[in-house]
């Protein structure tokens, strides 16, 4: 019965989803090139329903996770789209400003080049779990200055910020504008089919494949934002206190399940021992408690709690080196979804933990004698999101930054440059494509149209037929 109740809501979405694309489709063709006061307006309207929901917002996060503070939800799921809306605000009329292009030399004084950014029309944004709001909400910053109509299917795997987001948008936005979907695979399924003007997917590769296939049958533009395993590298001159705690803090926040947070950790060698006292140390000052802590997030599902057991397991009986950073010495508590972190020492690559996104309170350690070892294990894997480098050398930061390719690098802290609303987020390879953020998000989400005007003097009828002695002499101009 409950299988067949979410059929049919998924076909009652679906139906839903469809009319809306239908809709928007019709108002976008009544305003194809949305003012300036116009999207200003609208995003006026999001920044307010996010400040003014923000106790709303806390609460359906996490009824869905379980244990997800307040503070952390204000600062892992509001700080970054308040910020968008700010940064978007304060630029976009520099943004909407049509910019002038230089004129070819054939043509010089006899014609004007200029280049406008209009809208793409209408936008679907397939939001993740495990930053409901932020991703929901963050890249509509970016749709909504280009002057686009939204549509945003949330994750089911957090249905209770799903109906929020549904609920909160319906109370600020005409449907026309910005709409939300809720449902489940199915539904997902069916909204990566439709014939969008650009499509936004946040999610793992493998369903990023899947979207982008479905995708490819319409021709859509896509912008997938798929994660990957972010190495993180420490060289000998500052591999300090403040390095580590900087590392084990962002590793905890929402216990591990982010897309930007360190995946595996390279270390000079001989210095394991330093490092586990480091993580000790760090850890039991930011969590003297992991499991009974409200400071402390939960695995999202036991689906996933489930997987993070499955890496531990295999790591134990492939006989890894495993250190448990559990300052409390507290069990493992299943029904609350929350697991002390551990280390992994000098992990093989036949690991579950080496071979896949952890998104969980896992941390592997590998040990390195030169940097040049680190750049090539790098290079010889799937292209991350994001990598760190703590170096107070700025010549090895300057090498690794020049022979390597990520997504984003932070230099000293870990994935706070996702938090920079002027920079521009986005994967390259396995790890994703496009981005938005900031003018690069404005511009994603715009047909940047080239624009040729004449001058009342036709230049070009200079290199009409018939041809002769005076085209031949211009062209041997122009070509030297």
């Amino acid at each position: 019965m409950e299988t067949q109740t979410i059929i049919n809501s998924d076909t009652e979405a679906i139906n839903q989803l469809n009319r809306l694309f239908q809709t928007q489709k019709a108002a976008f063709q009544q305003n194809m090139m949305p003012s300036y006061q116009e999207r200003m307006g609208w995003l006026t309207q999001l920044e307010q329903m996010i400040l003014s929901n923000q106790g709303l917002i806390a609460e359906a996060v996490e009824a869905d996770f379980g244990t997800h503070p307040a503070e952390l939800t204000r600062i892992t799921e509001l700080l970054g789209p308040i910020s968008r809306v700010k940064f978007a605000k304060k630029n976009l009329r520099k943004w909407m400003r049509p910019k002038g292009r230089p004129v070819d030399r054939v043509l010089f004084g006899l014609a004007q080049n200029k280049l406008m950014y209009q809208p793409v029309g209408v936008v679907g944004n397939m939001s993740p779990w495990n930053f409901p709001i932020d991703i929901s909400f963050g890249p509509l910053v970016d749709m909504l200055a280009a002057g686009n109509r939204v549509i945003i299917k949330p994750s089911e795997s957090a249905p209770h910020t799903a109906d929020l987001i549904k609920k909160l948008v319906e109370e600020t936005f005409e449907p026309s504008l910005v709409a939300v979907v809720t449902g489940g695979v199915k539904l997902a399924k069916a909204f990566s089919q439709l014939p969008w003007d650009h499509l936004l997917f946040t999610g793992g590769p493998e369903i990023g494949k899947q979207v982008m296939a479905a995708a490819a049958q319409n021709l859509t533009p896509v912008t997938l934002e798929l994660g990957g395993k972010n190495p993180t590298i420490i060289t000998e001159d500052n591999l300090t206190e403040k390095t580590v705690t900087s590392i084990m803090a962002t590793k905890m926040v929402k216990a591990g399940q982010m897309c930007i947070t360190s995946d595996y950790v390279f270390i000079p060698e001989g210095s394991t021992q330093r490092f586990v006292s480091l993580c000790e140390q760090a850890l039991g000052q930011l969590y003297p408690k992991q499991i009974d802590n409200s400071d402390s997030a939960s695995i999202i599902n036991t689906h996933h709690f489930r997987r993070i057991e499955s890496y531990l397991a295999d790591a134990a009986q492939n006989n890894a080196k495993m250190v448990e950073i559990n300052p409390a010495k507290e069990a493992v508590d299943v029904n609350g979804r929350k697991i002390p972190l551990t280390l992994i020492l000098e992990p093989t690559d036949d690991l579950l933990v080496m071979k896949h996104e952890i998104f969980g309170p896992i941390l592997p350690v590998k040990t390195y004698r030169k940097i040049d070892e680190v750049i090539s294990y790098i290079n010889k894997r799937e292209r991350p999101l994001a990598l760190y480098i703590f170096s107070k050398d700025q010549n090895v930061i300057d090498k690794i930054i020049n022979n390597t390719i990520s997504g984003g690098i932070a230099i000293n802290a870990v994935s706070l440059h996702a938090m920079q609303a002027s920079l521009p987020f986005g994967g390259t390879g396995n790890s994703g494509m496009g981005h938005h953020h900031g003018f690069e998000g404005f511009i994603a989400f715009s047909k940047a149209k080239p624009i040729f005007k004449q001058a009342p003097i036709d230049g070009s009828s200079l290199l009409f037929p018939p041809y002769g002695k005076a085209v031949n002499r211009l062209l041997d101009f122009l070509l030297r």
